[in-house]
């Protein structure tokens, strides 16, 4: 629960110019937060984004390995 509350508040204080990027920082800091996560889903959507659509969004899965060996460590 600490690391969700930690995970809202740096959320919270920063600003993205895509949800691709707001969302690989999400499961940036899930993986940082702690070792025992393998495994990270995150959904976000912006409502109102596009005239035509209810709501933009985007889904990513990463796994701590690949998203690692990517080299996206900590900022």
């Amino acid at each position: 629960m600490e690391s969700l509350l930690r995970t809202s508040q740096e959320m919270s204080a920063s600003s993205y110019l895509t949800l691709e990027k707001f969302v690989l920082e999400v499961i940036r800091i899930a993986f940082l937060s702690s070792e025992v996560i393998d495994i990270v889903t995150v959904k976000a959507e912006k409502p109102s984004a596009l005239a035509f659509a209810q709501a933009a969004g985007v889904q990513m899965t990463r796994s701590r390995a690949v998203f690692l060996h990517a080299g996206i460590k900590q900022q």
